[in-house]
């Protein structure tokens, strides 16, 4: 392969830009040895951005299962600050049903007095069934 393309270096071009090549058997090899070394640099550099791009693919996966994640933890707590809410509802709803048979209830005063009339009158209809 580096002999072909030392070949086509070598032979004239119709092109005068293009410049003359005129080697030596001993540039020949050192362009051949550049050559290899070049090669073997781009085909590192190549596996390196293969990598880099298996590296940078695993990460976009990594993200988007990330914003998944989010969007479910959002979900959650979407459901969770309704569950909230209506807990504090009940809550307030209970409350106020509470207030409401307290509210029906005698004061404990009122009740313990009608609980003493209610033992003094059973007391004396005992009584007075044994008089």
């Amino acid at each position: 392969m580096s002999a072909h393309m030392l070949t086509i270096l070598s032979e004239p071009s119709a092109d005068a830009s293009v410049p003359q090549l005129d080697l030596t058997g001993k540039q020949c090899r050192a362009v051949e040895v550049q050559l290899q070394h070049l090669t073997s640099e781009n085909n590192a550099l190549q596996t390196q951005l293969g990598q880099s791009h298996v590296l940078m693919t695993g990460q976009e996966a990594q993200l988007q299962c990330r914003e998944s994640d989010t969007t479910d933890m959002e979900r959650q707590l979407q459901h969770l600050t309704s569950k909230k809410e209506a807990l504090e509802i009940q809550l307030s709803q209970n409350h106020a049903h509470i207030a409401g048979q307290q509210a029906q209830l005698p004061d404990r005063d009122t009740f313990s007095a009608s609980m003493k009339d209610d033992l003094d009158e059973q007391a004396e209809f005992i009584a007075s069934l044994y008089t």
